[in-house]
């Protein structure tokens, strides 16, 4: 079946986020579709977590090794830095402070989307610059979820399920931890 034909929209839905949303045609075979969906899910992923200080990347760091999903966590302390490590190997996820040394968080969504290097990622935005240009300005150039600090484990955590289940619909715009 052509993935635009498919009639179960969970499954149109999951080929199409696999897929990153490019115009591809797929023959399915319907007896290998349920354990394609299952590696899917077991697969480890790859992070990066770019942030200012130690202080606000180990935790994000200890949450997604708990959290079984990721088999692999880089850290950037800057904004150059963590598009030297995007360019070198495009993590699943990206999360990002906007205030960074250097290039700083919208600037590095800036590049990374000029150069179409995280068409494939997932970015999380976590930051206290709320501003409504600054959250605007983070979804124009990629962000996928946006959340504002102090938040929770617990949100995060839930964040990031959403962010990455095979039917997360791009583009939440919470603010002030209030989820779509």
């Amino acid at each position: 079946e052509l993935v635009q034909d498919l009639k179960d929209t969970s499954w149109r839905q999951a080929i199409e986020t696999f897929l990153g949303r490019k115009r591809f045609y797929l023959i399915v075979d319907g007896k290998y579709c349920m354990e394609a969906m299952r590696v899917l899910q077991e697969k480890k992923l790859h992070a990066l977590i770019v942030g200012g200080s130690r202080e606000y990347i180990w935790p994000l760091k200890q949450a997604l090794e708990q959290s079984g999903r990721f088999d692999r966590s880089q850290i950037a302390y800057s904004g150059s830095e963590a598009y030297e490590k995007a360019c070198a190997a495009e993590p699943d996820l990206i999360i990002t402070d906007i205030v960074l040394r250097g290039l700083d968080g919208l600037s590095l969504l800036e590049k990374l989307q000029q150069r179409r290097l995280h068409a494939q990622s997932k970015i999380l935005v976590c930051t206290c610059a709320d501003s409504e240009f600054i959250i605007r300005k983070s979804f124009e150039y990629g962000a996928d979820f946006f959340l504002v600090k102090p938040f929770s484990r617990e949100t995060l955590l839930h964040t990031l399920k959403e962010l990455l289940s095979p039917n997360a619909e791009h583009a939440a715009v919470p603010t002030g931890n209030v989820e779509r």
